[in-house]
């Protein structure tokens, strides 16, 4: 599927939604409260100036030759904050006003961004549930100003009325109606069937995302819940022992939390052979950035490295070194847990996101200590080649190095000669 083309980057887009809905906001406050809100109306419209001539800043700086003049006037133009720069007369308050009702023409921009973003799979479930909600809000702001428009309380304070009208539009909008506020007129009558009508479809639109977004976050899980109830049948049936039970359970739980599970895979192994690479480098990101030795490293130094590691598999009690070994290689420990033995003693544990073997590829000596497998382990091997060149072209890992080597030896210090 080819991709859309998406004009604004995302923090572009957020200034251009923050200022519509802060226009939104004021136009609908000037209408309902005209003599109130001078004040209030001229500091959020410099607000949504502040907000379009960075957006605009920020595309000029960015996309400049795609920047097309006629949208670059435009943006301009719409920076101007209104109710500052034109001079209060009688017709002033008027002209201001359409003047500010043509910049909301910019939301025709920031729909076509998200239904490029969606056309390309690139908006979140979340992302979109968020916009329905804050729409609603929105929504129910100009509705319950439009309600003081069309029915003006008498003897209320503005506060007070902006309360009343709001609480009259959300039992409206959920059809509670609690009658202590009736539309009293044919105008009102209608305007009430209408947000009815409206209120109903948005809730609807997002009880329906919501309920899509919570299924679509247990597929995997439900996916893995089917497989283990199969094994345990089938284990079950042909009475295996416990002990051999409890490793195969081991194994799967494993297997289905951490392995890409059959759709996945299905999907993977249908892609060609170099995007099957590139997605695998990015499938690595997540745990090597969890790693003590790439933490705070900048993303080149994770896909790099990302692309250098092999991954191996260790299964309960397997040796992954041995002392006295040849230190050819570093190991990052992704997932798991192992034990570090010396002299027939454990001397500690390694952990999610521990990494060991470094020094001897620093010293070019033997190994220390050996390390076992306790749970089945994810482990990502580096070479001595590969190791020298990362730490040559990258300072930030070359820190975390000498931060580690330094712990360690003050471990060797404290608890003696500790795994290499």
């Amino acid at each position: 599927m080819s991709q859309v083309p998406v004009k604004l980057s995302t923090i572009e887009a957020t200034l251009i939604a923050a200022g519509m809905a802060c226009l939104l906001f004021a136009i609908s406050l000037d209408f309902a409260f005209p003599q109130v809100v001078t004040s209030f109306y001229q500091s959020v419209d410099l607000i949504t100036a502040l907000a379009l001539a960075l957006s605009a800043l920020l595309r000029f700086r960015r996309d400049r030759a795609h920047y097309l003049p006629e949208e670059r006037y435009f943006d301009l133009f719409i920076s101007i904050p209104f109710s500052l720069a034109i001079p209060s007369f009688s017709l002033a308050h008027g002209i201001v006003l359409l003047l500010h009702c043509v910049k909301l023409y910019k939301l025709r921009t920031l729909f076509n961004y998200f239904k490029a973003r969606k056309e390309n799979l690139d908006l979140r479930r979340h992302q979109l549930i968020s916009l329905i909600f804050f729409g609603i809000f929105l929504a129910i702001h100009m509705f319950a100003c439009g309600w003081i428009v069309i029915s003006p309380p008498v003897d209320l304070p503005p506060s007070s009325t902006y309360i009343r009208a709001v609480y009259f539009i959300i039992t409206t909008m959920a059809t509670v109606g609690y009658g202590d506020i009736a539309p009293t007129t044919d105008g009102t009558r209608i305007f009430a069937v209408s947000v009815m009508i409206i209120g109903v479809g948005s809730f609807s639109l997002l009880i329906a995302q919501m309920s899509r977004l919570l299924l679509e976050a247990d597929k995997r899980k439900a996916a893995s819940r089917q497989k283990l109830e199969v094994l345990e049948s089938f284990l079950n049936h042909y009475e295996i022992p416990v002990d051999v039970q409890r490793s195969v359970y081991g194994y799967y739980t494993h297997l289905l939390n951490h392995k890409m599970n059959d759709l996945e895979l299905e999907l993977m192994n249908e892609l060609p052979q170099g995007l099957q690479t590139e997605l695998q480098i990015y499938m690595n990101l997540k745990p090597l950035a969890k790693v003590s030795l790439f933490r705070g490293c900048q993303r080149p130094c994770l896909i790099e490295a990302s692309t250098l590691l092999e991954h191996k598999f260790y299964a309960p009690g397997e040796a992954i070194i041995e002392k006295g070994q040849r230190g050819h290689e570093m190991f990052v420990l992704g997932h798991g847990s192992a034990r570090i033995i010396k002299e027939s003693v454990v001397v500690g544990l390694l952990k999610d996101g521990d990494c060991f073997g470094e020094l001897s590829l620093i010293y070019e000596g033997t190994r220390q200590a050996t390390i076992i497998a306790n749970t089945y382990c994810d482990i990502f091997k580096l070479t001595g080649e590969s190791f020298r060149i990362l730490l040559g072209k990258y300072p930030e890992l070359q820190d975390n190095m000498n931060r580690i080597i330094a712990e360690r030896k003050k471990a060797q210090a404290k608890y003696g000669k500790h795994a290499s």
